[in-house]
């Protein structure tokens, strides 16, 4: 018997045009809010410069391999970053900066900055998404009129499309929104592949749209308008309030009995933020503001002195799996729009005009159909067709499931979590490389000597085994260990490690965030045997005493790490 239920948690964490925004005017009172027109569908992005949508940007890079290797293998992990008080200031540590020089469509630049960017979701060693800061160490550095840019790596999406689609949508829809379109990318010589240019929301893009960019602005991640929440907002200028006035006077007002809408008239921009919730909700952006508190920034306009939002993070969008038909409340600002009447009926009103003139299938799939033929040029034999197809599935699907999911009620408002300490693991091992790829179970493979400690309790442990090799997703090598942890079956611990061999040394000790990447305690339930995840591993160190990669080579070693459990606070 397990000393302990395993609480299986599973928790969502991937974790900025050039011409002006339609003025929106300031409503006198929240009830000229009804929404009686739709932003016209013509947009305001421009197609000029480096974001033309059918030119793909050519950039290569060039640094030390040294310096190449910290970058792309520095990660943030779900411990990292969501353990201890996780909620008292901004998810995620930053990644380091490093010099490089840059060749982009044939103008270049030496010595601008580079680092990693993204949280656990959209995190590779071999294809990292980057964030560029031209004038990082020259004042004034620019090319083709910007000192920043943006490269998401595009994991997340293998149709790699999503982005732009989306981005584009917002922007047909009268809002904000980041302009995007490709670029092929190399690092040293070595051609990294297609990754999605995407303009960050930075000084220049908030006076494209707002005429100024002496606001504040916050990016949200796991972020709200509520006292457990708004301490992880990220001031994402040097002219920011760090003390984050406007954002708590919004989270006080929430608090008040008046009518939600004439509270949020005085804080947010009302009618532009049904708009962005209705897009949200429209294109299944899950991991968004509305739908999980996560990937968005919020800007306080100058002229109205009201929150705007900018979308952000779209790679996830559009998945026939998580979002068709789901109308999202998971944030404090549309779940208490919904339990109003009036304000229910007005997003419904939004939705469903937003449907008639921005989600234009025929539209879409012809947008589809022209980067289609542009990533086929460029990606030559790589077949995209079923990434798309599903992709196409989504659009022929959305209207009507959202329009079935019609009254829409509130979720429930989850409370705000950590990852804390709750046991912990020793193992030492040997095994072959290679075996990863026998048809013998895991559990029958070569030598583990492990043990687990779980709420101050010693697991009992059946049929243990570990395996390693070349991973078969072609992001790097692979250990995996696998112990039954009861007769029947029921539950197994299963850690499964992400690491490169030819960056490691035999006998030398390492971190286990910075050598590894793996979880902990996935369990099979005895009915429906679907796996989840009930813990997280960090921390601790691992040692390779052998390291053969050769067809058979000895791999040999110890691990010490300790057990991350989510908990939600009290």
């Amino acid at each position: 018997m397990l000393p302990r239920t395993l609480l299986i948690a599973t928790f969502g964490l991937t974790l900025g045009c050039t011409s002006k925004s339609p003025d929106t005017a300031t409503p006198t009172s929240p009830r000229d809010t009804a929404i009686e027109q739709v932003p016209g569908a013509e947009g305001v992005h421009s197609t000029d410069g480096n974001f033309d949508p059918d030119h793909v940007v050519q950039i290569e890079f060039n640094m030390s391999e040294e310096d190449w290797d910290a970058l792309r293998l520095e990660k943030e992990t779900f411990v990292t970053a969501l353990s201890g008080d996780c909620m008292s200031e901004p998810i995620g540590g930053d990644y380091t900066d490093f010099s490089a020089s840059i060749s982009m469509d044939g103008e270049t630049l030496d010595n601008i900055g580079i680092r990693k960017k993204g949280l656990i979701g959209s995190q590779s060693t071999t294809k990292p998404s980057l964030s560029i800061n031209l004038d990082e160490y020259v004042e004034g550095a620019e090319l083709f009129d910007v000192d920043n840019l943006t490269l998401n790596n595009g994991v997340q999406d293998p149709a790699l499309m999503r982005q732009c689609l989306v981005y584009d949508l917002f922007d047909k829809a009268g809002l904000p929104s980041p302009r995007c379109n490709f670029a092929r990318v190399s690092m040293n010589g070595e051609d990294l592949g297609i990754y999605i240019h995407v303009e960050p929301v930075k000084p220049s893009m908030l006076r494209d749209h707002f005429e100024s960019d002496e606001g504040d602005l916050y990016e949200g991640a796991l972020s709200d308008f509520h006292a457990d929440w708004y301490k992880t907002f990220d001031p994402d200028t040097r002219e920011t309030d760090t003390e984050m006035t406007g954002i708590q006077a919004l989270a006080a007002a929430l608090t008040e009995e008046d009518a939600i809408l004439d509270v949020l008239a005085e804080h947010v921009d009302v009618d532009r933020f049904f708009t962005f919730w209705a897009m949200e909700t429209i294109v299944g952006h899950w991991d968004s503001y509305t739908g999980n508190r996560n990937n968005f920034f919020v800007y306080d306009d100058p002229a109205t002195d009201t929150f705007v939002f900018i979308p952000w993070g779209a790679d996830g969008v559009m998945n026939i799996n998580n979002g068709t038909g789901q109308i999202f409340s998971a944030s404090i600002l549309p779940n208490l729009l919904l339990k109003d009447t009036e304000a229910n009926a007005l997003f419904e009103s939004r939705l469903l005009e937003l449907l008639d003139t921005v989600w234009d299938e025929d539209e879409i799939n012809s947008e589809i159909d022209r980067m289609e033929a542009l990533l086929e040029t460029e990606l030559g034999n790589d077949d995209l067709s079923q990434a798309i197809d599903d992709l196409r599935i989504f659009v022929y699907l959305q209207r009507d499931a959202l329009e079935d999911s019609l009254p829409a009620r509130a979720d429930d408002l989850g409370s705000p979590g950590c990852l804390k300490e709750r046991g912990a693991i020793a193992a030492t091992f040997q095994t072959e490389w290679g075996s990863n790829e026998s048809d013998d179970g895991w559990n029958s493979q070569g030598e583990l000597d492990l043990s687990i400690s779980w709420y101050g309790e010693a697991l009992e442990l059946f049929s243990s085994g570990v395996i390693a090799g070349v991973g078969d997703d072609g992001d790097g090598d692979m250990l995996a260990f696998l112990s039954s942890l009861d007769p029947m079956g029921s539950a197994y611990f299963l850690s499964y490690f992400v690491f490169e061999a030819a960056t490691l040394t035999e006998g030398a000790s390492y971190a286990f965030d910075d050598a590894l990447t793996g979880y902990l305690l996935y369990t099979e339930p005895a009915y429906g045997g679907a796996w989840g995840i009930a813990a997280y591993l960090g921390d601790g160190t691992v040692q390779f005493d052998s390291l053969s990669t050769e067809p058979g080579g000895t791999i040999s070693g110890t691990l010490t790490t300790s057990i991350y459990v989510w908990e939600l606070a009290e």
